[in-house]
């Protein structure tokens, strides 16, 4: 079912009730904002669903156990993903955010070691590779720049950018204070002692944006 380049802004529930989807696109619905929650109630599928360029700001939680394919590029405002235990059978998913990726690194697989004892399988002469658990494939990969992890990784750096910043700020606004505020003539040393005085100023603020982006995101992307 191809629905993109359309002009509606919201999918009503039950909107595609009675009906069989193997493959639903909606990509490119630039005014679509919103998708009941239960738009899939009624419906079997879609095992491919295409949100691409869209306004979603979130996903149904029903009727995601079905898709296999998720495509969801350009969608900037799809901020947040259901719980990662809605997708089931997702194997493929082409995503906005290196952040939701990080979501599925621990998908829960179908584990089909548990069902037979190895003992079991030993005497049998037959391939059970088809059994193996398929790894789910996710795009954008969490780069260096994008990372999984806290932006302060460890403690003692989280500690120690916070005393870096506040050192950076108070130093050197005591040097420009006292440079700009002195009797004596401003001279070329002095104005070049300002200058670098006022770019230390700054990196002491860039540090402490950091450092308090990481207290508010502390224990999540």
């Amino acid at each position: 079912l191809k629905l993109y380049g359309n002009g509606f802004e919201e999918i009503q529930s039950h909107a595609f009730n009675g009906t069989t989807l193997i493959s639903l696109e909606l990509k490119e619905n630039a005014r679509l904002e919103k998708m009941h929650n239960d738009a899939f109630r009624g419906a079997t599928g879609p095992s491919i669903l295409d949100i691409s360029s869209t306004k979603l700001q979130a996903l149904p939680t029903y009727g995601l156990e079905s898709i296999q394919t998720l495509i969801a590029t350009s969608s900037y405002s799809l901020k947040k993903l259901p719980s990662r235990e809605k997708f089931t059978n997702l194997l493929d998913a082409t995503l906005t955010y290196p952040s939701h990726c990080c979501a599925f690194r621990n998908l829960p697989t179908n584990d089909y070691s548990a069902i037979f004892a190895e003992s079991e399988l030993s005497g049998w002469d037959y391939d059970y590779g088809f059994c193996l658990p398929k790894t789910l494939q996710c795009a954008p990969e969490p780069d260096a720049f994008n990372p999984c992890e806290d932006i302060m990784g460890y403690n003692f750096l989280r500690v120690l950018i916070w005393l870096i910043n506040i050192l950076a700020i108070t130093g050197n606004v005591t040097v420009l204070f006292v440079l700009l505020t002195s009797r004596y003539k401003l001279t070329v040393p002095r104005f070049l002692m300002c200058n670098l005085s006022f770019a230390d100023f700054c990196m002491g603020l860039y540090l402490l944006l950091i450092a308090s982006v990481d207290a508010q995101t502390k224990g999540q992307y």
